[in-house]
């Protein structure tokens, strides 16, 4: 697989998506009682998490052993979708970050208000932070692929 899949932002993206619906599930779970398919829906959901997470582990293993020079780093503080190779990778991840965190600085505020004027939805957090990554990482990726075109 290529640097440029394994270092894209759909698998941190499709993580939290498949860890956000295991807790709708489970939210759902509690207050209603849910029929044996749900369930059977909610171990599913479960098992590919757990398959993803293993396939991202095992590609990013295999690529670092191809390639020791450009290694991808499993547990770092700096996500694995930042290019800082040379200045200009450099220049570009901070022009897609700061458009990030322009978008982080209208998004929190209106979340905050959703919170606080629809406290009843009981899994509207989770459904705001899914909706605040996706954001995240659409921002994210369309700066960087517009750059690389």
């Amino acid at each position: 697989m290529s640097e440029k899949v394994l270092r894209s932002p759909i698998w941190s993206l499709m993580f939290i998506w498949l860890a956000g619906s295991i807790y709708l599930f489970l939210t759902i779970y509690e207050i209603t009682e849910l029929s044996n398919l749900a369930i059977g829906i909610l171990s599913i959901f479960s098992l590919l998490v757990l398959i993803f997470t293993l396939v991202w582990f095992a590609l990013i293993a295999k690529f670092n052993k191809k390639n020791p020079k450009r290694k991808i780093s499993i547990f770092s503080i700096v996500p694995v979708e930042f290019r800082e190779e040379d200045e200009g990778m450099q220049w570009l991840t901070n022009r897609a970050c700061r458009k990030v965190y322009m978008f982080f600085y209208s998004a929190l505020p209106l979340s905050f208000l959703l919170l606080f004027f629809l406290d009843d939805i009981k899994g509207l957090p989770v459904i705001i932070i899914i909706g605040l990554a996706t954001g995240q990482y659409i921002i994210y990726w369309s700066e960087i692929r517009k750059a690389n075109s």
